[in-house]
């Protein structure tokens, strides 16, 4: 007879996990993409095969009318006409298989058109055209990831780059677009020391030194000499003739340089011989 087999230690039961607890900002951000997600959307595409193999595309929606004009409202169409082709465009343009529209691509499409949340046609027109860019540039993509050979990979890398330079120009022309009609008013605020100037071109401020105000010259009278704010000339302010051009009356004219030309008065010019041409 064998040994008698040693009973087995009951196996160790895991212990229970705590339940998770949402931070305060994970939670903020749930209920925000909630909120959002539960807002009114344009009703699924539905894809309709006839017995002849082609398909129709209608809503999964009772009424097909209040759904298309649904769809305008969302896209900024005038009206349903507009929405329905271009609902049909996308489908053609989006990838499928065998010629079949997928429906999951279709319905990407319109959300992407729905974020983008056109206000005319013309929003309409470029985002769907954006839409369908994207799409066609991640397609390019993935033949880049799948390339085997120099040629192909060159191909699917030349095909990526000019369709992501054709979306980033067209989100700049849809920028550039909504904002045609906005006025931008801007203050400049210019403060300038004493001793310098600003120089102002425009709305940008090319150079800023100094003060706008205008400092006492060299040869401005002073004092009790000083001008009132009445113009006067010189012959009635200070008594003295205009000095001639041959330099007679010179010794009235108070001295630009020179020491106590405003404490003092008027000082004295020398006048040196000068020839007579």
């Amino acid at each position: 007879m064998g040994k008698p087999k040693e009973p087995r230690e009951p196996a160790a039961v895991p212990a229970k996990a705590e339940p998770y607890v949402r931070t305060a900002e994970e939670q903020e951000i749930v209920e925000r993409v909630v909120k959002a997600a539960r807002k009114p959307r344009v009703p699924t595409p539905r894809m309709n095969t006839k017995p002849d193999g082609k398909q129709t595309i209608d809503f999964n929606h009772a009424d097909q009318g209040v759904a298309a004009c649904l769809l305008a409202a969302k896209i900024g169409a005038d009206d349903d006409r507009l929405a329905r082709h271009l609902l049909v465009e996308t489908a053609n343009t989006v990838d499928g298989k065998d010629g079949v529209v997928d429906r999951g691509n279709l319905s990407y499409a319109l959300t992407i058109v729905e974020g983008i949340e056109p206000r005319d046609t013309v929003e309409a027109l470029l985002a769907t055209q954006m839409a369908t860019v994207h799409m066609a540039s991640m397609k390019a993509m993935r033949y880049l990831r799948d390339a085997k050979t120099l040629e192909t990979q060159e191909a699917a890398s030349n095909m990526a780059n000019k369709l992501m330079r054709t979306f980033a120009t067209q989100a700049e022309t849809l920028k550039k677009y909504r904002s045609s009609g906005e006025q931008t008013i801007k203050v400049v605020r210019v403060t300038v020391n004493k001793g310098g100037q600003a120089v102002v071109a425009g709305d940008n401020v090319v150079g800023g030194r100094g003060t706008p105000e205008i400092e006492r010259q060299p040869h401005e009278l002073c004092g009790e000499n000083a001008p009132s704010a009445a113009l006067q000339s010189p012959v009635e302010k200070v008594g003295k003739t205009l000095p001639s051009p041959g330099g007679k009356g010179l010794e009235g004219v108070p001295l630009s340089r020179g020491e106590g030309r405003c404490a003092e008065g008027y000082g004295k010019r020398r006048l040196s011989p000068r020839q007579t041409h």
